[in-house]
């Protein structure tokens, strides 16, 4: 029997990204350029990890289900509108 211990997944956002704006203002975003040109999300320690690049694309990695990366992703699609409308942006490309 095969046992389902990491589920990946991925998207595309349609826009471009600032990552280091982003990086500023989401408290949970872990953005180091010289380190990696990638921003790291991860909303609790055990949770799995979101990989958003400046292209608007990103993985979600290390979900236990399908149920469980969709439900991530509303979380940062959501997070992301917050941030937008904070930061006076218009992202219209956002589910």
């Amino acid at each position: 029997m095969v046992n389902i211990v990491n589920v990946v997944g991925s998207g595309d956002l349609g826009i471009e990204l600032d990552l280091k704006a982003l990086s500023e203002d989401v408290e949970f975003a872990d953005y180091d350029p010289d380190e990696h040109p990638e921003m790291f999300i991860k909303f609790r320690e055990n949770s799995p990890l979101i990989i958003v690049y400046r292209t608007g694309k990103y993985i979600i990695r290390g979900g236990e289900s399908l149920t469980d990366c969709s439900k991530l992703e509303m979380n940062y699609l959501n997070s992301l509108k917050i941030w937008a409308s904070s930061s006076h942006l218009i992202i219209r490309h956002l589910r």
